[in-house]
């Protein structure tokens, strides 16, 4: 899946097809407008407010208590992008509406909003601003240092939101031995995944393992999910962290070890190995960087590995370069698992032989 330039109509086609069309200022100042849009629509309660049906721009002002005109050119930019609909009057103020994709992916309380993760691109907006300095220098940002409490909290919710994206094919898809009862998310922070897999396996119980910022913040996330003591909490470093020996069915690394290089990678995958119990699973789940095995690239894939390596100097990695670590620790890698429901993110599974 890639975002890009779309035309609307014959002379739009024609300019894109004869190279005429100045793609850069629509993948920029365009792109950055729209952004920038769905964001503040995010943040002022837009959404939301029109979430109980269409109402008019004054309506929506006084709801989100913002300037009525300026809120009413909000809601046409919204009317552009395809999130919004206008309803005309000849008689009254036109009235708006939530096209579907905002009412599914927007209203703050719809079952796979992503509200919270609009919100947090106000922070990661401004993580971008490093991309320069990155490229000029080859030195990184820490983000996790340079947190505050307001901004764990935050992050932890953008990304509880990101994962509800998955979970239904990460439930049905995850390998989990047919006896299992012990499962680890290593920086698994909000717990859904861990609490998704328990819920599919009763007799799973599950500990998820994270930094002491992210596990605070965290706390009541890992109460919501109403599973009581199967799903328990605990702080600590994945990279220093004492896992245990044979002592997990089931660990899982979740969009995690694209913070790590390879040697912190390969020291994890051992410990993980040591970790799991004979016939046990370790589940690494990450954005794959399919550029780096593809001539054609993958947009979202490569721009993703230029993020990541912005933000914690390391990348995304291949699905080769996992099953090599796996394989390395004296564990069986399975066959790539690819989803269907967010572009580039993968599993590479392995298991630990049976004795």
């Amino acid at each position: 899946m890639k975002i890009g330039a779309i035309p609307e109509g014959m002379f739009e086609t024609v300019a894109m097809v004869t190279g005429l069309a100045p793609v850069p200022v629509l993948d920029t100042l365009v792109a950055a407008g729209l952004a920038r849009t769905l964001m503040v629509a995010s943040k002022v309660g837009l959404f939301g407010a029109l979430a109980d049906g269409p109402r008019t721009a004054a309506a929506v002002a006084h709801a989100c208590s913002t300037d009525p005109r300026a809120t009413a050119m909000l809601l046409d930019a919204l009317v552009g992008a395809g999130y919004v609909k206008r309803h005309a009057s000849r008689d009254a103020d036109p009235r708006f509406e939530l096209a579907a994709v905002a009412r599914h992916w927007l209203v703050p309380d719809a079952k796979r909003s992503l509200h919270d993760h609009m919100l947090l691109m106000e922070i990661v907006w401004h993580w971008l601003e490093h991309y320069e300095e990155f490229v000029r220098t080859g030195r990184s940002i820490d983000v996790h240092r340079e947190l505050d409490q307001a901004g764990w909290a935050l992050y932890q919710r953008g990304m509880r939101a990101l994962a509800a994206l998955s979970l239904d094919e990460f439930a049905l898809r995850t390998p989990v031995p047919r006896h299992a009862t012990t499962l680890l998310d290593v920086g698994g922070a909000h717990g859904a995944y861990a609490a998704r897999l328990c819920r599919r396996h009763p007799r799973l119980a599950g500990t998820v393992l994270d930094l002491p910022e992210a596990t605070r913040q965290c706390a009541a996330l890992i109460r919501a999910e109403g599973l009581g003591d199967r799903l328990q909490q605990c702080e600590g470093d994945a990279r220093t962290f004492d896992l245990g020996e044979a002592r997990w069915d089931v660990v899982l690394v979740s969009n995690l070890v694209h913070h790590f290089d390879d040697e912190s990678n390969r020291r994890l995958m051992d410990r993980n190995a040591t970790a799991l119990r004979p016939g046990g699973v370790v589940v690494v789940q990450e954005p794959m960087n399919a550029a780096a095995v593809s001539q054609s690239g993958g947009q979202i894939g490569a721009l993703a590995s230029l993020y990541f390596a912005m933000l914690s100097a390391s990348t995304t990695w291949t699905a080769e370069q996992i099953a090599g670590w796996q394989r390395a620790a004296g564990l069986r890698p399975r066959r790539t698992m690819r989803y269907a429901s967010v572009p580039s993110l993968a599993q590479q599974s392995a298991s630990k032989p049976a004795r």
